[in-house]
């Protein structure tokens, strides 16, 4: 018998991992499922879908999905940093949706709304700060 894990007696040694595609080793198959990599996805029915929205079906937008990108150069201005990835995700949202990947550029659009909400949320409180402790550096 051969110990789980490892292929039994002439498997076939071209197939590094056998057990990632549902093939078989040597005749016989895997005593497991295979699990399709699907990557990471969002949590449904939280907060993060009240606040990135639910995707849009295909074919919702006219065209590409909204950029956010005057909005995210808005947020340059409030705080550099978040502003600069509000920034990069607007831009790809049209990149993305110029080379066909519909899925990619919604997730990008979404990101850039992302970034720029967490802006508008860093600026407000570090204007809170400031007020509240009266520095004025």
């Amino acid at each position: 018998m051969t110990p789980p894990g490892r292929p039994p007696a002439g498997a076939d040694p071209t197939t590094p991992y056998p057990q990632w595609g549902g093939q078989q080793w040597g005749g016989q198959q895997q005593p497991w499922a295979a699990r399709p990599r699907t990557g990471w996805s969002r949590p449904s029915g939280s907060w993060w879908d009240r606040l990135l929205g639910t995707p849009a079906p295909a074919g919702a937008y006219g065209g590409a999905p909204p950029t956010y990108f005057w909005q995210a150069l808005v947020c340059l201005f409030l705080f550099l940093p978040t502003g600069i990835a509000a920034v990069a995700y607007s831009l790809l949202v049209t990149r993305r949706a110029q080379l066909g990947d519909r899925n990619g550029s919604v997730r990008a659009s979404q990101m850039a709304r992302l970034w720029c909400l967490a802006t508008l949320v860093l600026f407000a409180v570090l204007v809170l700060v400031t007020a509240a402790t009266g520095w004025h550096g």
